[in-house]
């Protein structure tokens, strides 16, 4: 397995340990979950809904234009989930008030969109495993998507619509150019039909490639050192002496771990410099627009 290092922090285009020494390393890959292993995610998307056929695309080169790359281009990006961080609570300037109000919101809605979360990871199981097909695996990625949108709209209606635009824009950034295949994105920039399809046709071509890529890292990895790691983390939470070898050894697990997990990044980057290809210059500028003025939610709320 792709082993991620949860302490990792990108400072300056580099990746640093978050706390000094091996033994800060082992302690970091189990911080937070408490979990033995964490997966790297192997989460994609494809492009759904509608799009506004808003203008047409432009084909004029952009000078020192990049790949607009989000912090969360791998995860989802939920209003409700960024209403939570107070970096963006004190960004929107939001009172106690309505900030205890959006709270509520969010917490009313978690049971249930937690039960349809694990459901929509069994059934996605189920489908590798061909004990279920890909329509159960929609019906289970469209309950969940309407819950969701339930619990984003209840967090929508403690915000004023300057607020929400804002908060839409904190999200377009920590997704980057993977947002396109969002609807109200889509037409925002303008996407044309053939642009959407041409959007498609690149995160569906990511998929089978970023899976033979993750098993080719995987094939690197001998089992006497994933058992060696799941044995170090073990003892560390069950509070035993770790050795000295055993700590150096750590170090150099994680060595090869960031060459793979930038190996993947690289794979990354090249998927998203093909979406912003996808984009003529109006479409572009419309993006930027979109995003508004950054801000680093990492940095403020940490810790």
């Amino acid at each position: 397995m792709i082993l991620p290092e949860p302490s990792d922090r990108r400072v300056g285009g580099e990746l640093t340990v978050g706390r000094g020494g091996a033994m800060g390393i082992v302690e970091a890959a189990i911080a937070g979950s408490r979990a033995m292993l964490a997966v790297l995610a192997l989460a994609g998307g494809t492009a759904s809904g509608q799009v506004a056929p808003a203008g047409a695309k432009a084909t004029a080169p952009v000078a020192e234009a990049r790949p607009i790359v989000g912090r969360d281009r791998l995860n989802d990006v939920s209003i409700a989930g960024l209403s939570m961080s107070p970096a963006v609570r004190a960004d929107l300037k939001l009172t106690p008030e309505r900030i205890r109000a959006i709270s509520e919101a969010v917490d009313a809605a978690a049971p249930d969109i937690h039960k349809l979360k694990n459901r929509r990871r069994n059934v996605f199981n189920w489908v590798r495993q061909r004990r279920a097909n890909q329509d159960e695996l929609d019906r289970a990625d469209l309950a969940l998507r309407r819950a969701e949108g339930a619990r984003d709209a209840a967090v929508r209606a403690h915000l004023s619509e300057p607020e929400y635009r804002r908060l839409f824009g904190i999200a377009v950034q920590r997704q980057g150019i993977r947002s396109l295949t969002w609807p109200e994105v889509a037409e925002a920039v303008g996407l044309l039909p053939d642009d959407a399809k041409e959007v498609r046709a690149i995160l569906a071509d990511r998929e089978p490639r970023r899976a033979e890529l993750i098993q080719q890292l995987n094939a690197e990895i001998p089992p006497a050192d994933l058992f060696r790691y799941e044995r170090i983390v073990r003892q560390y939470i069950n509070k035993e002496p770790i050795t000295a070898g055993d700590e150096r050894w750590t170090v150099t697990w994680w060595d090869r771990r960031r060459k793979h997990g930038a190996k993947v990044e690289a794979f990354e980057d090249e998927i998203d410099a093909k979406l912003f290809r996808v984009l003529g210059l109006i479409q572009k500028k419309r993006f930027q627009a979109l995003m508004g003025d950054p801000i680093d939610i990492d940095a403020a709320d940490r810790p």
